[in-house]
């Protein structure tokens, strides 16, 4: 149910972990203050929101984060946990990281066919496009996720 909390923890731990890929992408990650995330938007931000009903989904959504963050980052936790998000923002911050770069798939792994949430690095720079440019598949085989990227035109350097 809260597919995108247990993700944010993963990564929280593992961008704590010394020299690992997650620490190394979590320098590509862009910080709080330069997400465009509507997770981290101010009450300032939500007001100007022409959508309403957009700017309540949010409230709500931040509400549900922060409640989660006080229910299990409270007083009593264990310090080496605590550090992982010291304050509601940082969780803000991993949810959101987790929630735009997550994908949902259903996969075979042995005899037992089970729905997963992967989190994806690099998954918000594909499919950009309104006619679909990328795909993906689980190989079973080697138990890995392929993103399969097609340009569907030609591309110059330095072209977006």
């Amino acid at each position: 149910a809260d597919w995108d909390f247990r993700l944010a923890c993963l990564l929280l731990l593992a961008l704590d972990i010394k020299d690992n890929f997650w620490q190394f992408y979590g320098d590509f990650l862009p910080s709080i203050e330069e997400s465009t995330n509507l997770l981290l938007a101010t009450e300032e931000e939500l007001t100007e929101l022409q959508d309403q009903n957009l700017a309540s989904t949010i409230k709500h959504q931040q509400k549900r984060a922060r409640d989660f963050w006080e229910e299990h980052w409270h007083a009593d936790i264990p310090w080496k946990l605590k550090r992982l998000a010291r304050d509601p923002e940082r969780f803000l911050w991993a949810t959101s990281i987790a929630q735009s770069r997550c994908l949902n798939t259903t996969m075979t792994i042995g005899a037992k066919v089970q729905e997963a949430n992967m989190l994806i690095p690099y998954a918000d720079m594909v499919n950009h496009s309104f006619q679909p440019n990328c795909s993906y598949r689980w190989r079973k085989k080697d138990r890995m996720l392929e993103v399969i990227i097609n340009a569907g035109q030609s591309i110059k350097a330095g072209d977006e």
